[in-house]
This record gives structure tokens, sequence and C-alpha cells, in this order.
């Protein structure tokens, strides 16, 4: 009797090692590639929002900056306080200019992949910067 519980064992474990535990080891590397993946994509969010912000920042600080160099200047200038439609569209496109040169291929990839245009987000930002700015409610850290 002996014999046949172990030869019996025996076979139970031939049938775990060569049956299951390809199955199990299949499903384990499916399972940590499926986490793999996921924390990849985690990371690259991470990293892609955090140029987004910092091209955020850049379109703010290109808004201040316009501002004080030229539009300030401009309304003090004026006799109503308001800039004209071409004084706009100038401090517009020094805006336009001055952040096109500071924000980094890596900048517009990440805004690409995210929002389509990177000309239709930065006149989004531009235009969403100047009038929080006029609110006074634009907070540069």
């Amino acid at each position: 009797m002996d014999a046949n519980i172990r030869e019996m064992l025996q076979s139970l474990l031939y049938v775990v090692v060569v049956i299951i535990l390809p199955i199990v080891t299949k499903y384990g590397v499916a399972y940590l590639t499926t986490q793999t993946e996921s924390m990849s994509k985690q990371i690259k969010d991470a990293q892609t929002a955090k140029l987004v912000q910092r091209a955020t920042e850049i379109v703010q600080r290109c808004v201040v900056a316009t501002a004080q160099t030229y539009s300030d200047k401009c309304k003090e200038l004026s006799k109503d306080n308001k800039l004209t439609e071409e004084q706009m569209k100038e401090a517009y496109q020094r805006t336009y200019n001055a952040t096109m040169v500071l924000v980094t291929d890596e900048m517009r990839q990440a805004i690409a992949e995210t929002y389509d245009s990177v000309n239709r987000w930065i006149n989004t930002q531009i235009e969403s910067t100047v009038a929080q700015r006029n609110e006074g409610e634009l907070k540069l850290s």
C-alpha cells in the first residue's frame, strides 16, 4: 500500500509540474507584463503632465512679460488707458513668439499628444492667461 500511495503522489506531482505549473507561469507572466505596462503608462502620463504644466507656466510668464514691457506702456500713452486693436494684435504676437521660443520640442510633443494642436493650445492659454491677469486672478509661482 505504501508503494501505491507513493506512486500516486509521484503521478500527482508529475501532473502538477508538467501541466499546472506552465499554466500558472503563463498567467503570472501575463499579469506582470500588464502591471509593468500600466506602471509605464502612469510614468509617461506624469511626465506629460509635468511638461504641459511647464509649458503653461511659460505662457503665463510670457503674458506677464509682454504686459510689463509693451501693453502697460501702450495703455499709459493712450488717452483712454486702453489698447487699440493693432496694439492688442502686436501684444498677442509678441507673447506668442516668446512662448514659441521658450517651449521645448519635448513640451510641444506632450501638448500635441494631449491636445492635438500645439498652436491652438498656446492660443487658448494666452487668451486664458490674459483674462486671468485682467481679472487679477493670475498667480505665478
